[in-house]
């Protein structure tokens, strides 16, 4: 995550008020408004990981000093090492961060609930998924439902979306 040459990092639409088209879009705006904490270092993720990023709830800091993180070193108690970064806090831990991810001002959140909920978008049922060659089933394990703009997963043995 975020470790894409620069000139794949530059994106026309990372641009203050462009919603982000994918996660990674996503983390490099978080970024660019120094609001994403990278830690490089060993974090285990069973005992520091989520302590670590409650402290900002938990510690009294106010809202806009809020930070999503990113943990790219994640290890467990038995030393075992896991090669996929974590996210925590990054669609909303904080107005700004969730700002960012709907692509409005803070202060215009509650209007854009409002107006989704009174004009809602229909599903759209998808019979079958052809299969990109460059997309690894390990890149997308389980097939995905759009929710608010954001991906959702859903159990890998149901395969309906």
């Amino acid at each position: 995550m975020l470790d894409a040459p620069d000139n794949a990092k530059k994106s026309h639409r990372a641009t203050a008020g462009a919603v982000p088209l994918d996660f990674q879009e996503h983390l490099r705006l978080l970024d660019a408004q120094g609001l994403l904490t990278r830690i490089d270092r060993a974090i285990d993720k069973d005992r520091e990981l989520h302590p670590l990023v409650r402290w900002q709830f938990q510690g009294g800091l106010a809202e806009e000093q809020r930070r999503a993180f990113l943990f790219t070193n994640v290890v467990d108690g038995a030393g075992r090492r896991y090669d996929i970064p974590v996210a925590v806090g990054a669609l909303g831990a904080s107005p700004a961060i969730y700002a960012i991810g709907m692509g409005k001002q803070v202060e215009d959140i509650g209007t854009a609930w409002t107006q989704g909920i009174a004009n809602p978008i229909p599903p759209v049922i998808v019979q079958s998924v052809r299969a990109r060659p460059e997309l690894s089933r390990q890149l997308m394990p389980a097939p995905v439902r759009l929710s608010v703009g954001r991906c959702v997963r859903v159990a890998p043995v149901c395969w309906r979306v």
